[in-house]
């Protein structure tokens, strides 16, 4: 083959370096430079001479055989005409052979780079032939300007031509006494080694085994020394196996003691969680008895109205408004449901119910009012993981690895409909209103009817790279979605059309949320980026978190704007958007958080350490 830059449109084809022969059998590679260019020796397609060389009968075009296997491999046509081709009628083109054979090149022992090998030039200290490309190896096997090591001293005497090496021999001091293998350290020229053979002390055999004995007592010395050490060595290796012994007791009672202590840790957690519970639902109804007046039809639908997070429907909060995230103030973990057997994937709030979705393939259902109730019900609802959660017209949608979307009821879970394939590969992401549901995979959004789950529409070549993320903005007029290096905004209705296409440079999105001023993405690079809704121009980065930010919330009210950031980190952290600062960070999860759903006061967080942790 040539180097990278050999042939290629605007330099120079005459030199590089060249290691396949014509019939295809490897050879090293070897500098190459052509006296003149062969330009009608070009192979079309890899823009380089051609290697194995084969024509196709049916159009009569030559190609390197690599290149055209390669192209009907991948069912392309003939890039000169276009006409299909068949690996079955290819044929050597023995003539184009014989052409590079004649081909005319400089003897690779006369050429030099000062480019690192991608181009190369006559050295006027090299050879100066002018041979056939086909009897290279002839000339160049004999050459008496290649580069050789000296015999005796290799690298420590530097590079030579062939021709200096008689020269150099005689006067290396590299040159080692013919007694070595005896004990002889001697090395000088060749001369100086013959006059030092006549005398050498391992040349006489009495002398030969007076030097052996000393070399012998001194190596039965040594090994007294050894043996004393290795003595030493194993009282130590046996102390060590007594206190490893006696370590390994202590871990193993150790032991027990913690896992008594996680026993009656976990008792006093379940007791502490009831007693939060309870004080939380008696807090709640005292601010009932101060609200004498209900609120309005149009107010409860407003609060009802985002199907992800409906807090109207909670029995004793519907009397009062929603609850305002407001400074100062300090989240704390107040308990963690458990039961998944995987990986927890998606979480979503429906008036006081949390639904799970996990790589069990199940999905849970638990009580947000009584915490103590914890799980109310589990169904087995996928074959494989279960990836996404969305609630929207009183209905649970879920989508898994197993290619499949379904819908459940929501008090029951009963399966309600199912689309089996929905996307050729898995979900990895889901949004849903009253009336659409959207999907995203590789390369795909698809929009079906929350109803019947039939296909409306499908949005296709998104770059070729994951849709990891779908979001809607406050009123539900636009649909945002984060892929590779882009965001894309869409009509979330009618023709669903493109509006914007937004180049980005932090890598792969995977998580997005909207606020009233800005489009929020979550980026594999770490970092979190945050854009102007309007102009769609960059405002700023947040960093603090070492992971990439998998899962982004927000809520906003007139007293302030507040994010929650999950990540792979395993940690939350906990933003204020007024001015671009983190106020606390949430370190409950042994793994990394995937899913987080926001209700009220209330935030929850779903890891691949199968727990759900309650703040």
């Amino acid at each position: 083959r040539f180097d990278e830059g050999w042939g290629r449109s605007g330099e120079s084809s005459s030199s590089g370096e060249f290691n396949a022969s014509i019939t295809g059998i490897t050879m090293p590679a070897k500098p190459t430079k052509f006296v003149e260019e062969p330009q009608a020796l070009i192979c079309p397609v890899c823009k380089k001479i051609f290697r194995e060389p084969v024509i196709s009968i049916k159009c009569g075009h030559t190609f390197c055989r690599i290149c055209i296997e390669e192209m009907i491999r991948n069912g392309l046509t003939c890039p000169m005409d276009e006409q299909e081709c068949d690996s079955g009628q290819l044929v050597l083109n023995r003539a184009v052979i014989g052409q590079i054979d004649d081909l005319q090149i400089y003897c690779s022992h006369g050429l030099v780079s000062n480019d690192g090998g991608r181009t190369y030039e006559q050295d006027p200290l090299g050879c100066k032939e002018v041979i056939r490309f086909g009897r290279r190896e002839e000339h160049e096997s004999k050459c008496q300007f290649a580069k050789v090591q000296c015999p005796v001293g290799g690298e420590q005497c530097g590079p030579m031509r062939q021709h200096q090496l008689e020269k150099h021999m005689a006067a290396c001091t590299r040159v080692p006494c013919p007694f070595i293998d005896f004990g002889c350290f001697f090395r000088g020229t060749s001369g100086e080694v013959a006059e030092h053979k006549a005398g050498c002390p391992y040349r006489d055999e009495s002398q030969l085994l007076a030097i052996t004995m000393r070399e012998l007592k001194t190596v039965r010395s040594s090994n007294e020394e050894l043996q004393l050490s290795l003595a030493k060595a194993l009282k130590s290796v046996e102390k060590l196996s007594v206190e490893r012994a006696t370590m390994a007791q202590q871990l193993e009672q150790q032991a027990l003691t913690i896992t008594s202590l996680t026993s009656r840790m976990d008792k006093l957690e379940t007791e502490l969680e009831g007693f939060k519970s309870i004080r939380i639902r008696q807090s709640r109804h005292e601010n009932t008895t101060r609200y004498k007046r209900p609120p309005s039809t149009n107010d409860a639908k407003r609060w009802s109205s985002d199907s992800m997070s409906s807090i109207a429907s909670l029995p004793v909060e519907a009397h009062r408004g929603p609850f305002v995230w407001q400074m100062p103030f300090t989240v704390k973990c107040i308990g963690t449901f458990r039961g998944h057997k995987g990986s927890i994937w998606s979480l979503a709030v429906y008036a006081d119910r949390l639904y799970s979705s996990s790589s069990d393939g199940s999905i849970k259902l638990w009580d947000i009012a009584d915490l103590r109730r914890g799980c109310l019900k589990t169904v087995p609802a996928h074959r494989d993981c279960a990836m996404c959660l969305a609630v929207g017209r009183g209905i649970l949608y879920s989508a898994g690895t197993d290619l499949s979307l379904r819908s459940w009821h929501l008090d029951t879970l009963e399966e309600i409909g199912i689309v089996q394939n929905a996307h050729d590969g898995m979900v990895s992401a889901m949004v849903c209103s009253k009336e659409l549901v959207f999907t995203s995979s590789f390369g795909i959004i698809k929009v079906w009817d929350t109803i019947t789950l039939k296909e409306v529409h499908k949005i296709d070549g998104l770059s070729q790279s994951w849709v990891r993320a779908l979001i809607y903005d406050k009123r539900r007029v636009r649909l945002y979605s984060g892929s590779y290096n882009k965001i894309h905004v869409w009509k979330a209705c009618d023709d669903f059309a493109l509006v914007h296409e937004l180049e980005t440079q932090y890598g792969a999105i995977y998580s997005m949320a909207v606020s009233k001023k800005y489009i929020i993405t979550g980026t594999h690079n770490q970092n979190i980026q945050l854009y102007d809704i309007t102009t769609l121009k960059h405002v700023c980065s947040l960093s603090g978190h070492i992971g990439i930010v998998t899962v982004l919330r927000v809520t906003e009210s007139a007293h302030g704007v507040y994010m929650f950031s999950g990540s792979s980190d395993t940690t939350v952290q906990v933003w204020n958007l007024e001015n671009m600062l983190p106020i606390q960070a949430l370190q409950r999860h042994e793994k990394p958080v995937n899913a987080m759903a926001l209700c009220q006061d209330s935030v929850f967080t779903g890891s691949e350490d199968m727990e759900i942790k309650v703040f």
